[in-house]
C-alpha cells in the first residue's frame, strides 16, 4: 500500500529535477559538500605544537624528578620515594662494604649492617613497612616515619661521609 505513494513520490522528484536548471543542483551540491571536505581537511593537518607541559619528557630521570619534587607532600610521597630510592642505597652501601645486595639485605634484616643510623633508618622504614603502616594512628605516624623523614640529601651527605671521610664534591656541604 506504499508503494504507490512512493511512486508517485520518485516521480513528482525527477519532475522537479527536470524543471529546476542543473547548474542550480550542482551549485547547491558544490556549496553544501565544501564545508565538510575542509573540515576533514582541517582533522588531517597535523596539530600545532604543544605546551612544554604536554611534551614533557618520559624516563627514569623524569620520574626521580617528580618523586623528588614531591617528596615533601606528605608520608605517600615519602613512602613512595623510598621504595624507588632505598633499594639503590642498598646497592651502593652493599658494593662499598664489598657484598652483594642480597647479603646487604640480609644484614640489614639482622641489624648487623655497618652504616650511619640515619641511614639505618632509612632503610629500615623503607623495607619493613608498608604504605598502610604509616596511617594507622597519629601516634604511630610519629613513631614509624622518622626514617622517612630524613630528606634524601641528608642521607647522601651521610653516605658521602662514610664513603669518603668528608662532604666533598661539587653539590657537598663543605
Amino acid at each position: 500500500m506504499l508503494m504507490p505513494y512512493l511512486g508517485y513520490l520518485y516521480a513528482y522528484a525527477l519532475i522537479v529535477f527536470d524543471l529546476i536548471d542543473q547548474y542550480l543542483i550542482w551549485g547547491t551540491f558544490i556549496i553544501i559538500t565544501i564545508p565538510f571536505v575542509i573540515a576533514q581537511l582541517f582533522r588531517l593537518l597535523p596539530k600545532t605544537s604543544k605546551s612544554y607541559k604536554e611534551a614533557s619528557p618520559q624516563g627514569r630521570v623524569h620520574t626521580w624528578n617528580r618523586q623528588v619534587s614531591n617528596w615533601d607532600e606528605g608520608t605517600y610521597f615519602k613512602w613512595q620515594f623510598s621504595q624507588k630510592f632505598a633499594p639503590l642505597l642498598l646497592d651502593v652501601l652493599s658494593s662499598y662494604r664489598g657484598l652483594s645486595t642480597n647479603q646487604g639485605y640480609q644484614l640489614l634484616e639482622t641489624d648487623s649492617l655497618d652504616a650511619p643510623a640515619m641511614v639505618i633508618e632509612y632503610l629500615n622504614a623503607a623495607y619493613n613497612k608498608r604504605i598502610l603502616d604509616y596511617f594507622s594512628t597519629q601516634k604511630a605516624i610519629l613513631e614509624k616515619s622518622i626514617g622517612l623523614n630524613y630528606e634524601p640529601h641528608q642521607i647522601l651527605d651521610e653516605m658521602e661521609v662514610m664513603i669518603y671521610g668528608h662532604h666533598g664534591g661539587k653539590y657537598g656541604n663543605n
